[in-house]
């Protein structure tokens, strides 16, 4: 069955909206967003069905993600705690229908509680993001969001101080990626480095001092054999890991190694970013 018109425009904005702030047109993207969930609580005034409810989750998801990316924090959690309601209802009728969405969006609600320096409140949301995938999932359909998931989950541990956690949920979400999710597509391996890095920190904080150069070099050599576009996307995150690695290892004698990952990290620095 063809989409109502209704249903129809407003996927069409909200992914517009998202393409949009993906290429860096922020402005325009948050203006399109806010326009799909409108049009979505207007369309719910006259058909509370699966479909319109799913609809306007899924447009408050977006609208998190694009508010965030623009610096809206405020506006990016209400959207995002939203979408978890919505979600959370849909699951109750419809595991799963709104089971792994559901789980997308408590890990994204969590992003913008950490966003605005609640990594304590954020950290439950990962922890219940992580387990109804486990749940959801026994035969590993969603493996590469489990990953995401608990890469995610890691850096909440890791702002708490609970490093041996983060270390274990890391190292989970490595095996995925090398194991379950070898695509070898440049989206895949962008979500590898970030995983290999913060491993690497993990390491460095609790002491591991010779695994920690393996892995930081690990990540900068997947780095240069990403696509032009996707090295000149990396976030300046990566960068901050890289800076933190590279004083920790010319720390620990392993200076050589920390003036390689200084050099890539400098030359990212400079490349020229979309939008």
């Amino acid at each position: 069955m063809m989409p109502r018109p209704e249903l129809l425009k407003i996927e069409q904005y909200t992914q517009l909206s998202l393409d949009l702030a993906k290429a860096g047109d922020y402005e325009p993207a948050v203006r399109l967003g806010r326009e799909a969930m409108w049009l979505a609580r207007r369309e719910l005034v006259a058909d509370d069905g699966v479909d319109t409810r799913l609809a306007l989750a899924v447009s408050l998801h977006n609208l998190a993600l694009v508010t965030s990316w623009h610096g809206l924090h405020e506006e990016a959690l209400r959207a995002a705690d939203e979408a978890v309601g919505f979600f959370r209802d849909i699951t109750a009728e419809d595991p799963d229908l709104g089971g792994p969405r559901l789980a997308d969006a408590l890990d994204s609600l969590g992003t913008r509680l950490a966003d605005l320096g609640r990594p304590e409140d954020a950290l439950p949301l990962s922890r219940e993001a992580v387990a109804l995938l486990r749940r959801l999932d026994p035969t590993g359909h969603h493996r590469a969001e489990l990953a995401r998931c608990l890469t995610n989950m890691a850096v909440r541990l890791t702002d708490t101080g609970r490093h041996e956690e983060a270390f274990a949920a890391l190292t989970e979400a490595l095996e995925i990626h090398r194991g379950s999710v070898p695509d070898g597509s440049a989206d895949h391996r962008e979500a590898l480095i970030h995983i290999v890095a913060r491993l690497a920190k993990c390491h460095a904080a609790l002491g591991n001092d010779t695994v920690v150069p393996l892995l930081a070099l690990e990540s900068v050599q997947l780095v240069t054999v990403l696509p032009a576009d996707h090295r000149a996307r990396q976030s300046s995150e990566l960068i901050d890991h890289w800076r933190s690695l590279a004083r920790h290892l010319a720390r620990t004698g392993y200076r050589t190694e920390a003036r390689q990952i200084r050099t890539v990290a400098r030359r990212l620095r400079w490349q020229p970013r979309r939008g």
